[in-house]
């Protein structure tokens, strides 16, 4: 550590600097306030041991000045008139410390030594809270802090980014404001507010809230996080927005598009069964059901055989296999005439169209589109 030491007194200087020489330090000396301020002009030192009564600028006007040009300099002052200055008015000039003449060595280097403890102890919280906040406006959702009032007390640069306001207008206001535009606190089935149930259970809670933005559909799920104080009581919450509208939207999209599928296999004039590749029966349509004399749900989950008598079961289970190969180079349907079995245990002379798709998860589903020879008279 660099110390600089300002005194009038030439042996003091010099017993002050072989002292910090002990000590490990690098140090400089200058013999008033005057020369010392010229020296912090070219050059820093994090602490100044000063006298106060020096010629040209005493050690009061000298502190002054260095804590209104370099707020963060440590200055240690020691005075011999111990009458005239006390501890407290020396704090409260600005000093770290305070020191009467004469003193020991050991004394010396205890409050150095307190200051540069202090000191690194600060540079390592500065270091961490800039880590965190490297970490905290680095991440792409939108993050901020609360108080039980809704009052934004940090927020990220994604917030700043997503409602288009600068970080220190948003700090102060309350979030329901900033981010849904409203002008009470979220509540209903599109604005349940998380952060309340974070504060009334000290539970971590979720919650979707559907916004509407220049004519645009939006989707963001909030996630608020419980932050603890001494006592246990849960004093600010911390909450994550992320936009959800291409997820949402797109399951939205899916269970419309899975309800029309549906619809369109429930008007179908055919009957349509669906198996996986072990032959458990997974669709059952309404004509099917016409067809075989069968509920639903006495079909789905059993195997195809139910329904299908041996022999005829072997050749479909071979057209099956031979679709299955072959669906990997191009689409593949094939027809077979197979007896049908039904709930009675009367056979069916049954026109059967035989195609394939895979699932999401890759794994082959054979559909069957089947008619039966009353169909057939009909048409």
């Amino acid at each position: 550590m660099k110390i600089l030491a300002v005194d009038d007194d030439e042996r003091v200087r010099t017993t002050l600097c072989e002292m910090f020489s002990r000590f490990g330090h690098e140090y400089k000396m200058a013999a008033n306030g005057r020369e010392a301020l010229s020296i912090l002009q070219k050059d820093y030192f994090p602490i100044i041991v000063s006298d106060i009564r020096m010629p040209a600028m005493d050690g009061i006007e000298f502190l002054k000045e260095v804590k209104e040009h370099h707020p963060d300099i440590d200055v240690i002052s020691i005075t011999g008139h111990s009458n005239d200055y006390t501890f407290v008015d020396m704090v409260k000039a600005g000093a770290s410390d305070f020191i009467h003449k004469p003193f020991s060595k050991d004394e010396l280097e205890a409050k150095i030594g307190r200051i540069v403890r202090e000191r690194e102890l600060k540079s390592d919280i500065i270091s961490s809270r800039n880590k965190l906040m490297a970490i905290f406006n680095g991440i792409r959702d939108s993050m901020y802090s609360i108080d039980y009032d809704f009052q934004i007390l940090s927020a990220n640069k994604a917030l700043a980014e997503t409602v288009g306001l600068p970080v220190e207008d948003i700090i102060g206001r309350q979030c329901y404001e900033i981010v849904n535009g409203g002008v009470t606190p979220c509540e209903g089935d599109d604005h349940s507010c998380p952060a309340k149930r974070a504060f009334a259970r000290g539970l971590p809670a979720v919650a979707i809230h559907k916004c509407l933005k220049d004519d645009t559909e939006s989707y963001i799920e909030i996630t608020a996080m419980p932050l603890t104080g001494d006592g246990g009581r849960t004093t600010q919450v911390i909450l994550f927005n992320k936009d959800i509208t291409s997820k949402f939207l797109g399951e939205k999209r899916l269970k419309e598009s899975e309800m029309k599928y549906r619809t369109l296999v429930e008007m179908t004039h055919e009957g349509i069964i669906s198996t996986n590749k072990e032959g458990i029966i997974t669709v059952f349509n309404k004509k099917a059901e016409e067809i075989f004399d069968y509920p639903r749900e006495e079909v789905i989950g059993r195997n195809i055989s139910l329904l299908i008598p041996e022999k005829d079961c072997a050749i479909l289970e071979a057209e099956c296999e031979k679709i299955e190969r072959l669906i990997r180079k191009k689409s593949v349907e094939s027809s077979i005439e197979a007896m049908g079995l039904r709930r009675n245990g009367s056979k069916i002379t049954l026109e059967i169209s035989i195609s394939a798709l895979k699932n999401e998860q890759g794994e082959l589903a054979t559909i069957l589109f089947v008619k039966s020879d009353e169909q057939a008279d009909m048409l």
